[in-house]
């Protein structure tokens, strides 16, 4: 698909983009967003499950889109978001024109209307609270990205650490076969068994130092590692090596009942982030601690943007 001179389009290069590949599966997304969009648009946002689903994807593609490259980020961040929610829930009436609570009356407020927020019928018989006038109970897109960021940073760690012993098995193998394509057929099998072991090997320690080289890269040590390492791409090993990532989804998961369960007790609009950023935060560094990574994971910075492209 051709690209007007007039945008003056560039790569991440700085090289001048004239065309970009359409493939089957972008009209076939432009046709669902447009649909769900329309749809949810004639519902006047009203229809709370259609609005739930796209503020679903919203809160995916911003995760998508924006990533912490550091823990030490990631807990600044976190810790901030927290101040600030708890800030305008529970300290806002002292200093708002009219005593209310800000962050609420934005939350339920008709003007603030959308897939900003995911919406839940309240339960009959729960007690209503200050927004007892409110249909719904609600969740804030950020109370999922904030602590999103931190999920998926902590998967990337682990993926940092995954050895991709495929990989490894893959590139032997491969190696294995064309020193056997070399032979001239007059090698004696000692010969054959020493060539064919080499090959594999050789092929096995590359994959190895590539690794290790990514690893030193996001601890901050470049001995004997150059600037332009190509990074690794994500292998199936971190479909079964994802330690740190499960620790804070579990941690999420458990904040999230908090801030429920003190809902409902205290009748009160709960900041979220104050039950789900120490949650997520503790999730993490016990787990490094009973591991023996505190430093490491201090350390560590993802300096690999290109991480998630595929090779061709």
């Amino acid at each position: 698909m051709p690209i007007p001179e007039a945008l003056n389009a560039v790569d991440e290069n700085e090289n001048k983009v004239e065309s970009l590949p359409l493939y089957g599966s972008d009209i076939l997304v432009t046709v669902i967003a447009v649909v769900l969009a329309s749809a949810d648009l004639a519902a006047h946002h009203g229809n709370f499950t259609l609005s739930n689903m796209i503020a679903c994807l919203i809160a995916a593609d911003i995760l998508n889109l924006i990533g912490l490259s550091s823990f030490r980020v990631a807990g600044i961040l976190l810790v901030g978001m927290l101040i600030y929610d708890v800030t305008f829930v529970f300290a806002s009436p002292n200093f708002s024109p009219g005593g209310e609570n800000v962050m609420l009356k934005v939350a339920t407020s008709d003007v603030l209307t959308g897939p900003t927020r995911l919406l839940f019928p309240k339960i009959p018989g729960s007690m209503g609270g200050e927004a007892a006038f409110f249909p719904f109970s609600l969740l804030g897109l950020g109370d999922i990205a904030i602590p999103g960021l931190l999920c998926c940073l902590a998967l990337r760690y682990d993926a940092s650490r995954s050895i991709d012993i495929s990989a490894r098995g893959e590139a032997s193998w491969k190696a294995i076969m064309e020193s056997i394509e070399n032979l001239n057929g007059e090698e004696s099998g000692d010969e054959i068994m020493t060539l064919t072991g080499s090959a594999a090997e050789a092929a096995y320690d590359a994959i190895a130092d590539r690794e290790l080289e990514q690893r030193n890269l996001s601890q901050g040590e470049r001995d004997g590692v150059g600037q332009d390492v190509e990074p690794l791409p994500v292998s199936g090993a971190i479909m079964y090596n994802r330690l740190y990532f499960k620790a804070t989804m579990f941690a999420y998961v458990a904040g999230l009942l908090m801030a429920f369960v003190a809902n409902d007790v205290t009748g009160l609009g709960q900041p979220a982030l104050l039950y789900l950023v120490p949650s997520t935060l503790a999730a993490i560094v016990l787990v490094s601690a009973r591991r023996g990574e505190v430093r490491r994971l201090w350390r560590y910075r993802d300096t690999s943007p290109n991480i998630w492209k595929k090779e061709d």
